[in-house]
């Protein structure tokens, strides 16, 4: 009798251990899930960086150029940083469109 008691017990405890483990697989799940999404974001920075790494020498000498020169406030500085950003995007995507 004893022995068809802890039975059950163990019974009851294996069902409720196989419901935890499969609530922590699904958890497990959307984890990895966010986290490739994530990775995706790192990769395509990554690319990004890589094929501009010829053009960032030409953007830091320009905008370190852009701030250095002239008797401009802060607000001009600014602005004209935000129109260089603007000429690289441009130029970014000419380069993009010759390559395909």
């Amino acid at each position: 009798m004893a022995q068809t008691t802890r039975l059950a017990e163990l019974g009851q405890r294996r069902a409720l251990l196989v419901s935890r483990s499969s609530e922590f697989r699904q958890e497990l799940a959307q984890d990895f899930s966010s986290l490739e999404s994530s990775c995706i974001w790192i990769d395509r920075g990554y690319s990004l960086m890589k094929s501009g790494r010829v053009l960032w020498p030409w953007v830091a000498g320009l905008a370190g150029f852009a701030l250095a020169s002239g008797k401009t406030g802060w607000l001009g500085k600014t602005q004209k940083l935000w129109s260089a950003v603007k000429i690289g995007k441009r130029v970014l995507s000419a380069l993009r469109i010759m390559r395909a």
